[in-house]
Formats: C-alpha cells, structure tokens, sequence
C-alpha cells in the first residue's frame, strides 16, 4: 500500500509540474493567444533619444505567471529557461504582488511576458549596464507597443549571474505594478527617487535578505554620498550607484521603522501623491514616534530626513537612530572639499563646531555616539553645554527643502571629520586617499542614461 500511495504521489507531481511548466507548444488555458515565434519591439538605448526597434523571439517555457520568450541567437538552455519561470512563479511574483498588488491590466493575458534579449546599451565589457527595463507603452495602446504585460531583463552581461537577473526581474516588475495600479487610478506616476525606492524594496522583498552591494557602496568612503549625494534630485550628480544605495538605505529604514514594517511600501504605492507627500503621510499613520498629525508635510519630511541621515551616524540598535541590528555602518565621512553645494534632500557630516550650524537656509543636527543621540536645531548654549560633556561626535547639515524645484544651498566646511581606518591617509587630502572600488560591472535602471530620466 505504501509502494502504491509514492508511485501515485510521484505521478501527481509529474502532472503538477508538466502543467505549470510547459514547453510553448504546450498550451495552458487559450491556445490562439500564445505565438511560439513572434516580433517585438524593444527600446535601443545607445544614442541620446532611446528608439524603438523589432527583434525576432521564440518562446521557451512558460508557468502560471509568465511566458518566458527568449531573443533569436541567445544562447538561454531549455533548463535555465526553467529556472527562471520557477522563480518568477515561486518566489519573484507571490512576493513582490504580496507587498505591492496585483499589476492592473488591461489586456486578455494576464501573465507577464519576459523578454530575455542582449540589451541595446552602451555598456562595453566594463562600467554599468542596462540589466532590464519595463516600457510603460507596452500595457498602452500605441504604435511602438506590444501591448502586453512584459519586462526585459539582459543577457550580456545580465544573465552571467542569474541570481543578478531574478533581482532584476523582482525590481522591474515593482515598476510594472506601480504604474499600472496609478495609470488605473488616475494618480499621478512617481518621482524616481520614490519609484527606485521602492524597486530596490522589492529587491529585498524577493530575496529576503539586505543587499549588501546597495549597502557596501552607501558606505564605501569613495561613495559620492559623503559629498551630499543622495536620491532625491535624481541624476543631478552622475553617480547612479549613490542614488541606488541611498534610496535603498531610506527605504529600508521606513520598512523597519514602520510599525507595519516593509507594508509601508503597500501605503505609499496606494498614495495619491506622486512626491515626497507620499513618504510623508504613510510615515504619519506608521512612524508615529518622530511624526505627528499635527505636523505639515514639510515638516514630517524635515524629520524623516534628519533622522535618516542621523540613523547612519548613530547606529543605535533599538529605536530610530538606526536600523535595528538589520545595517550597520561603521563610519561616517566628512566631503572631500571644503565647500558644498546641497541640493533639496541633500546632506553633509563634519567635524564639531557650533559655527557649521549658522548656514542660513539648512537644517542641522549634533550627532553623539556616546549616547546615541541626535540634537536638532539646537541654540549655541545647548551645543556647548554637550561639548563640555564630550558628547559631540559629529554636525549633520542638510538641506530639508521638500521643494525639488528650489536652488542649491552653498555650506562652507569648517573641519574634516578623521579618516584614520583609510590606508595612506595624510592630513586633510582626503581626495588624496580615496580608492576607487566601484565595481566592474553594475547594473543602472534605464532611466540613468536618459535626459532627465524621462522615458
């Protein structure tokens, strides 16, 4: 009876798996829908206005919420193909949909068509690369649509390491449902700051687990993060890898802030907002301890910013000054030039001195690792009354302009917080010690290599 009960739960199995992996010609539920060779259009991405082109695909396999086709000369096996659509159906899109909701759509299939295809982009055996896009035009009707749910996701180098590609695949597909659910609603798309925010949240998400590229290059000393870079003016610097890793690093601390945790992210999805009002009013209802109703949204900003900032200097374990044991960055760094210039959501660390705290304009706090502290906008006798007690550590300067279209604010630096864990460091050069550690290769969303990211 035994031998019996295995041979039909093996049986069982066979049918399970046949059913929701199938090769192309194997058809799931509407045999006139799927097309086992077929055109699309994809975007070239190479010059300075990305054009559509047509590329010739056939379908590899396909699950419960896919259809995996893969561009002609790609060299993708029936067995990696397999892989990718049990991730997909697994893992990618319970997971991300769990967090976000389900995608919109408007078309008669609702799986999601992934296209894996040598990516038009400029990337040259070294630098960043494309790794995938969504096009917001495929769900539309339009001439240069193929008008169905789809993302894009690279071979060369992409697909090299798949686990790179699953990642791509979760991020993108955030995209994907985040357009859609607003485009259906009538609320406005998101600025990119909130909508790569949410991105690398889903690469989390899929995951399960901090990535720790975001995070090593966020506090990698030859960050441009420590010159005032971060993700809120997006593009304005030409560092992409700062604004990916600084938007990570936010969006992870609003999820473990959260008293709803990463469901947040389901909160400002669902805004009204495209901006920072977003942020700001899922913080109101889920972050009670540093915002209050009371409070406008330019102010909830202001403290999400400072304590943000804050939390990376402070490190505290259990409340906000930190990210509760989950990230942990070990030291902080002055820029490596006297005079900054700080755009809206732009911040800056340096040595103690009562004078950084007079720019007019910017928003400051004194930072004490001794009691993992914070101190905002306090007047010159309180600084004082903290340095005879030796509990200054470091000023934070920020700009806390929730207005992206207003100017940068010029900060003059009055001494360099010390870089003595840094090899060769002489005096203040600190330009003069830095390495360059960035990685080989990396991936770049799409909207880094266009014109002010519009696509």
């Amino acid at each position: 009876m035994a031998f019996k009960i295995k041979k039909v739960l093996f049986l069982f199995a066979c049918v399970f798996f046949a059913f929701f992996f199938t090769a192309c010609h194997q058809t799931i539920d509407n045999p006139n829908i799927l097309e086992i060779k077929r055109t699309f259009y994809a975007t070239d991405l190479r010059g300075k206005t990305p054009t559509r082109y047509k590329l010739n695909a056939e379908c590899l396999t396909q699950g419960r919420h896919c259809i995996l086709y893969v561009e002609e000369g790609e060299n993708i096996t029936i067995e990696q193909g397999t892989a990718i659509v049990y991730q997909f159906d697994e893992l990618i899109y319970p997971r991300i949909t769990a967090a976000f909701g389900e995608p919109v759509l408007q078309s008669d299939e609702k799986r999601i068509t992934l296209l894996l295809l040598d990516i038009q982009d400029t990337y040259k055996g070294s630098g960043g690369y494309v790794a995938g896009y969504f096009y917001p035009n495929d769900i539309l009707h339009s001439s240069d649509s193929n008008m169905l749910p789809m993302l894009y996701i690279d071979t060369n180098p992409g697909f090299k390491n798949p686990d790179n590609s699953y990642t791509t695949t979760a991020h993108e597909l955030q995209h994907l449902i985040s357009y859609s659910m607003r485009m259906s609603k009538g609320f406005p798309q998101f600025e990119t700051w909130i909508d790569e925010g949410l991105s690398t949240g889903a690469e989390y998400l899929y995951k399960q687990q901090q990535q720790y590229n975001r995070i090593q290059y966020f506090s990698g000393y030859e960050s441009s993060v420590w010159e005032g870079n971060n993700f809120y003016i997006w593009g304005n610097r030409n560092d992409a890898l700062a604004e990916y890793s600084s938007t990570y690093m936010f969006f992870q601390w609003l999820g473990i802030q959260s008293s709803n945790s990463y469901d947040i992210y389901k909160d400002v999805i669902q805004s009204e907002h495209g901006n920072f009002m977003a942020v700001t009013e899922a913080a109101q209802h889920r972050i009670k301890g540093i915002t209050s109703y009371e409070d406008s949204s330019q102010e909830v900003w202001k403290k999400l910013l400072g304590y943000w900032y804050s939390a990376n200097a402070v490190c505290e374990s259990n409340e906000y000054l930190g990210y509760k044991n989950n990230i942990n960055i070990s030291q902080i760094y002055s820029p490596t030039t006297q005079k900054v210039s700080l755009a809206p959501g732009e911040g800056v660390f340096s040595a103690p001195s009562f004078l950084t705290m007079e720019t007019t304009g910017l928003s400051h706090a004194v930072i004490s690792r001794v009691n993992q502290e914070a101190y905002f906008d306090i007047n010159e006798d309180e600084y004082k009354a903290l340095e005879s007690e030796g509990l200054v550590y470091a000023i934070l300067t920020y700009n806390a302009n929730a207005d992206s279209g207003s100017g940068e604010i010029d900060f003059e630096i009055p001494d360099y917080l010390p870089r003595s864990n840094i090899p060769n460091f002489v005096g203040n050069n600190q330009a003069a010690a830095m390495q360059n550690i960035k990685p080989q290769t990396y991936p770049v969303d799409v909207k880094t290599l266009l014109p002010n990211n519009k696509w």
